[in-house]
């Protein structure tokens, strides 16, 4: 996969989970039809994730954090 290719999976991803998170009106939900994608790759999967995050934190909501430990 050239790298070109790669940033348009990850676009049409972050673009798909907004409109998941809208229609849905929640991440949850959303997270929910991702998985149920089969079209999904690396690139498509953190651009999603991505505007998962993105709608929370948008919306005041509590995102999962990781946790580094030092």
């Amino acid at each position: 996969m050239d790298q070109g290719h790669g940033v348009r999976r990850y676009d049409d991803g972050y673009r798909d989970g907004r409109a998941a998170c809208l229609s849905t009106g929640s991440s949850s939900a959303a997270r929910l039809l991702l998985e149920a994608r089969r079209d999904r790759d690396n690139a498509y999967d953190a651009g999603f994730e991505w505007a998962l995050w993105d709608y929370d934190d948008a919306n005041g909501l509590r995102n999962n954090q990781i946790a580094r430990h030092a």
